[in-house]
């Protein structure tokens, strides 16, 4: 199940950018770490008959480069394709360039293709004559001088045409798997006898192609338009933010990512409406927000006193307790400028 819910969220260029929205902003300017990269798409023309080039975007503009063997159909919406193959016998050959001459953003850049693609070998398009890096990187083959060729006048161009494959339903089955996890926490186990339950769990199952019928699940999809006031209230950039509530047609789960885009599902409609401490304690509405950068949740909060927060009527202590920890990228950039070397721009 989880190539067609989880990941067909996570895996995908909107998912990357998600990733790296939340985790930019706790970064530890003392000691570098890997940050997510972002899936940009694939080359129009392949390096080969039977392989294929990745582009993905690393956390300051550096592009990097993964050339694989080509995958099944089925993994062509995926972001990095079969992930069980590139861990198994195709884990690739990664070139990156960089964007700034800084020791620290250079670490970073490094560490995070490592951290991407393990076992992959691991090249720069950017001479850096630093034993500490050059350690880690593969050494030169005639594949990878030939690679080389095939990577530089496209590494040099302002703009580039890229591949982008994309399921119309995305997301759906993922809201379903929500609303199907939720309804049995906030209802127990009576809620498994409700008509609607079975109705989310077809739509768990539900693949491209493998259905004719119209899965008759209410609420918003990721890329259907929405309230872009209601988006810019509630969207915290370095969180994911799950919001919960009962209204006079059901009770929903909502789900707002760090760029604004969201999607809910509906729980339970009011003709199967069951009892529930959560909804009753929260009046019908709170939310929860997940930091995956610290590992950390907050909430239950109720709804009122998280909006509240965000208009600056009052502080949330636990909210304002992280916020004190996050960085702008401003911020972070004047941290490590002692880190510049020679003060210029990378080539």
């Amino acid at each position: 199940m989880g190539q067609f819910v989880d990941a067909e969220v996570a895996r995908t260029p909107f998912g990357t950018k998600w990733r790296l929205s939340a985790e930019m902003p706790f970064l530890d300017t003392e000691r570098p770490q890997a940050l997510p990269l972002v899936f940009m798409g694939c080359q129009t023309e392949n390096p080969s008959a039977d392989e294929i080039c990745e582009n993905w975007l690393g956390s300051r503009g550096e592009a990097v480069y993964c050339i694989h063997r080509i995958d099944r159909d089925d993994f062509k919406t995926y972001a990095g394709g079969d992930p069980i193959r590139r861990k198994m016998n195709d884990p690739g050959r990664v070139y990156f360039g960089l964007t700034k001459l800084n020791a620290y953003w250079l670490l970073v850049a490094v560490l995070s293709v490592k951290k991407k693609f393990p076992g992959a070998e691991i090249r720069l398009l950017t001479a850096v004559d630093d034993p500490q890096i050059a350690q880690l990187l593969s050494p030169e083959t005639s594949q990878s001088i030939a690679e080389r060729h095939y990577l530089l006048p496209r590494w040099r161009k302002q703009t580039q045409h890229l591949n982008q494959t994309w399921n119309l339903d995305y997301g759906n089955r993922f809201l379903c798997k929500l609303a199907v996890g939720f309804g049995h926490a906030f209802f127990g186990p009576a809620f498994a006898e409700r008509p609607h339950e079975r109705t989310l769990r077809e739509g768990l199952w539900r693949r491209p192609g493998n259905s004719t019928e119209p899965l008759r699940i209410k609420g918003k999809a990721f890329f259907e338009p929405g309230d872009s006031g209601l988006s810019k209230l509630l969207t915290n950039a370095a969180a994911f933010t799950l919001v919960f509530s009962r209204t006079p047609e059901g009770a929903w789960v909502s789900t707002f990512m760090p760029d604004g885009i969201f999607a809910s599902c509906m729980i339970l409609p009011a003709s199967e409406m069951l009892p529930s401490d959560f909804f009753k304690t929260f009046t019908d509405c709170f939310t929860v927000l997940l930091y995956p950068a610290l590992n950390q949740f907050v909430g239950p909060l109720p709804l009122q006193a998280y909006i509240e927060h965000r208009t600056g009527a009052r502080t949330v202590q636990a909210l304002g307790e992280i916020e004190q920890r996050q960085k702008t990228i401003s911020q972070i950039e004047a941290e490590v400028a002692k880190f510049n070397i020679a003060g210029s721009e990378a080539a």
